[in-house]
């Protein structure tokens, strides 16, 4: 395959996983469905009775949740998606605890200020060059 065409796919497909979430649930859920159905119907034609079949079939694939998990997981954009959970579920925790989330947003801000106002003074003395000329040059040439 063209490197072209792989980027593309990578596109579309970063842009099905973000925007098109529900749809990709529904046909992992049906390709699933249809796996086990499948893999059922071979264990029937073996002899098993259906609910043996099916229970056969479940543990082929390693459980369903794990598959799906597996799947979401290869996606691109994935870290996106989870990325985007987790700020939620942030965002859920600092509105239930408002106090909390004044306290760490103070002590945030009184740091960030603290070390910009540490690292503005130390600039200024210590980094910054000397506002002269030709600050190495010995001052023992006055009068003599």
């Amino acid at each position: 395959m063209r490197p072209r065409i792989r980027v593309f796919s990578r596109l579309v497909s970063f842009w099905n996983t973000l925007f098109h979430h529900s749809r990709l649930e529904r046909e992992l859920d049906d390709e699933l469905r249809a796996a086990v159905d499948t893999l059922a119907e071979r264990y029937i034609s073996r002899g098993l009775d259906p609910a043996a079949a099916r229970r056969a079939a479940l543990a082929d694939l390693g459980g369903i949740e794990q598959v799906k998990e597996d799947v979401r997981d290869g996606r691109s954009g994935a870290w996106l998606d989870t990325l985007l959970l987790d700020l939620r579920y942030a965002c859920r925790g600092f509105a239930k605890a408002p106090g909390l989330t004044a306290t760490i947003v103070i002590t945030l801000a009184l740091g960030i200020g603290a070390n910009t106002a540490i690292f503005s003074v130390v600039h200024a003395m210590l980094l910054s060059p000397l506002p002269f000329r030709d600050p190495d040059r010995s001052s023992s040439s006055g009068p003599t």
